[in-house]
């Protein structure tokens, strides 16, 4: 199972990493790294922008020495909210030996949040900006000759990402932020992916002429062992990335609505796309 989980302290972002690999014979030889940016904060609706910036990226290779090998890579801001749903940003790409690939390290300097109320936050990156955010693949990742794998490091934004106090409802509501990211790693070329649009019925269930796309339901993949999130951009979609072969449940999730659960069979190399997933309203009782 190519697939881990761990808490780090890191900013919210999720990385993938694409590994080509080529040579033969005694010689290991090389393999090139491919990494981008992804994923986004949450609470999606009452941030304007959440800005990172990264230094140096780096990526440790068992059997290499002391391992480390430094991709190259000039200091670039990223707005996380521009990453969501499978939607990534350039980050680097690399030459690294053949070896056993187990850990990944960023070098952040600085983050930022504005908000919606014109606001913004400094962000508290402990370890960022001098040993770098420490991601831990578990288990390793084998780098063989000739041979392409697909990593994806996907933080788990719901419950990474917090606002404090909890359970805002407004902007102006939001004294700090606190970051404990819950990291997973899949790889992608034996995994698939599950993705849908999400409506709401307005309160009117026998009405279809007022539904509405809706903007920042949580949509939770899970299969009794593990689970990924994703949130609803502006237009309802959502897409859950690096999910092992075999039988998953959605739940999709927003108040003041009955969630919506649905089953669905992941096929590696797939994109299961559900029907649209109507939301109803909670009505109040008299």
């Amino acid at each position: 199972m190519n697939r881990s989980w761990t808490t780090l302290p890191l900013l919210a972002l999720a990385l993938i990493s694409t590994l080509g690999f080529m040579g033969c014979g005694e010689d290991p030889g090389n393999g090139r790294v491919h990494l981008v940016l992804g994923d986004a904060p949450y609470p999606i609706k009452l941030i304007e922008s959440a800005e990172v910036t990264v230094e140096a990226i780096s990526v440790h290779i068992s059997g290499d020495g002391d391992g480390w090998e430094y991709l190259p890579f000039e200091p670039t801001t990223f707005d996380l909210l521009d990453l969501q749903n499978g939607v990534t940003a350039e980050l680097t790409e690399g030459e690294v030996p053949a070896g056993e690939l187990d850990e990944v390290r960023l070098v952040i300097s600085s983050g930022k949040i504005t908000l919606t109320d014109g606001r913004s936050m400094e962000l508290k990156v402990p370890s960022g900006a001098s040993s770098g955010l420490k991601i831990k693949i578990r288990p390793s990742i084998t780098i063989l000759a000739d041979r392409t794998v697909d990593i994806l490091l996907d933080m788990d934004v719901g419950r990474s990402f917090l606002p404090i106090p909890a359970s805002v409802q407004h902007a102006s509501e939001i004294e700090r932020f606190h970051f404990r990211p819950v990291v997973r790693a899949a790889n992608l070329n034996t995994t698939g992916s599950v993705s849908g649009w999400v409506r709401s019925d307005n309160g009117t269930p026998g009405d279809l002429t007022d539904d509405f796309n809706f903007w920042g339901a949580s949509a939770l993949v899970h299969d009794g062992v593990d689970s990924a999130m994703a949130l609803t951009d502006n237009t309802g979609y959502f897409k859950v990335l690096g999910l092992e072969p075999g039988m998953w449940q959605v739940e999709v999730t927003a108040s003041p609505y009955v969630p919506e659960i649905r089953n669905v069979q992941v096929y590696a190399g797939y994109d299961a796309s559900l029907d649209t997933l109507v939301l109803v309203k909670i009505t109040p009782r008299q």
